[in-house]
């Protein structure tokens, strides 16, 4: 079984779930992309956080999403229901509440990248041992 995340440019929140899914999971593999942009490269601060608890994207790149990705996929999952719009394919996706980061007074706290890798990785935990 392959899983598909999908967030709106691949730099953070899919990029993520890709990792704790593949490092997790034994007989399923998962791939990323974006649904809005095309971003090249991976927020480092992203990276760092991912460091922390032992897990090295460094060498992944955000990509966007093709439809060959789309009906390769045996789930799509879409981190957050603002996207939902983005979504144009027949392929029913599962949907996530995990909100993108923000800006807080012109910044983006780091705390908001942890709590998001966190987040994710409880439902990773989750939808790996489902599976």
């Amino acid at each position: 079984m392959e899983i598909l995340f999908l967030c709106k440019s691949n730099v953070t929140r899919s990029q993520m779930a890709e990792a704790f899914f593949n490092k997790l999971s034994k007989k399923h593999k998962a791939k990323s992309a974006a649904l809005a942009y095309n971003i090249n490269y991976i927020d480092k601060r992203v990276l760092r956080a991912m460091r922390e608890i032992d897990f090295d994207i460094s060498n992944k790149k955000p990509k966007k999403v093709t439809k060959e990705m789309i009906d390769h996929a045996d789930q799509v999952i879409i981190m957050s229901h603002d996207l939902e719009q983005l979504y144009n394919w027949d392929k029913k996706p599962v949907i996530w509440n995990v909100e993108d980061v923000f800006e807080e007074n012109g910044q983006i706290p780091y705390e908001q990248f942890t709590n998001r890798r966190d987040r994710i990785k409880k439902k990773v935990e989750k939808l790996d041992r489902n599976s």
